[in-house]
């Protein structure tokens, strides 16, 4: 009697309290992994090596369970930087993406390359230089040397889609029910403006993300550094299109972080290089 009613509880004790399936499954190379970039990386500020921060933005799943979750963070590097040179010649930057964490924490490698190349303009510089007489007698007249073009850049939520490098075992507990994770938003704005005193700056937010589109997006930009004279404010901080006064010289950092209703993105900055006025008059 006694050992089948030990059998009863420790029956009622497995049905009360569960216990973990732990299922190993392999996850091939050369699956496709959809990724976003967090931040912008512009070649002007970044060097070789700097790292490239992205978020998984579509679970990968085999025979049906997760394995990388949305919202898994991937690193990459950047590979190449070629700086925008005078007459107009065009930098560009290339970036690797090199792995990702699986649902266990196990490292996923990943491969994917990209490049992206700045706006060159050289015909501009030509022409001007054409104009004033450079082609003939350069000592006289640099003009054309002066135009620059374009760096190259990768805007934040720029997509890569990587691919898993080799074979990898992943322990997954099948007792729990694996949800697809919100995947949080990205501020993106435009990095570097310039205006003078007394200017009406316009930030703009319009072009942060939702991947997953989990609801609508609200905006909240500050202030995180103004010259220490400034009484500069804020038209509408939660606007996706706020706009500020500067009222002396200096350097004016402003970040921006949006919410999809659940998460916070990282937040990301604009800095607004301000020069004195035409007429030198400011407050």
């Amino acid at each position: 009697m006694l050992k089948y009613l030990t059998a009863f509880v420790c029956c009622l004790f497995l049905i009360n309290t569960g216990y973990a399936e732990i299922k190993e499954v392999k996850l091939g190379a050369g699956v496709p992994v959809l990724l976003a970039l967090k931040e912008e990386i512009n070649g002007k500020y970044v060097q070789v090596g700097y790292i490239a921060k992205f978020i998984v933005i579509r679970p990968v799943k085999v025979d049906g369970i997760i394995v990388i979750n949305t919202n898994s963070e991937a690193l990459g590097r950047i590979a190449e930087v070629k700086y925008a040179k005078s007459w107009g010649r065009k930098g560009d930057i290339s970036l690797t993406v090199n792995s990702t964490t699986a649902v266990d924490g196990t490292e996923v490698l990943l491969n994917a390359s990209q490049k992206r190349e700045g706006q060159g303009h050289g015909a501009a510089a030509t022409t001007l230089a054409a104009t004033t007489g450079v082609l003939l007698c350069p000592i006289l007249a640099p003009t054309g040397f002066l135009i620059k073009g374009e760096d190259g850049s990768f805007p934040a939520g720029y997509e890569v889609k990587a691919y898993t490098d080799e074979e990898v075992k992943i322990k997954v507990d099948t007792s729990l029910v694996t949800t697809v994770a919100n995947i949080a938003p990205i501020a993106n704005v435009v990095t570097e403006q310039s205006a003078k005193v007394n200017d009406l700056v316009t930030l703009d937010g319009s072009k942060s993300l939702d991947h997953d589109a989990s609801g609508s997006l609200s905006y909240s930009w500050r202030f995180t550094s103004v010259p220490s004279e400034s009484t500069a404010s804020l038209s509408n901080p939660t606007s996706y299109k706020p706009t500020f006064k500067p009222d002396v010289p200096g350097m004016y950092i402003i970040s921006l972080t949006v919410n999809d209703g659940s998460i916070n993105s990282e937040p990301a900055s604009v800095t607004v290089n301000v020069s004195a006025s035409n007429d030198g008059v400011f407050k």
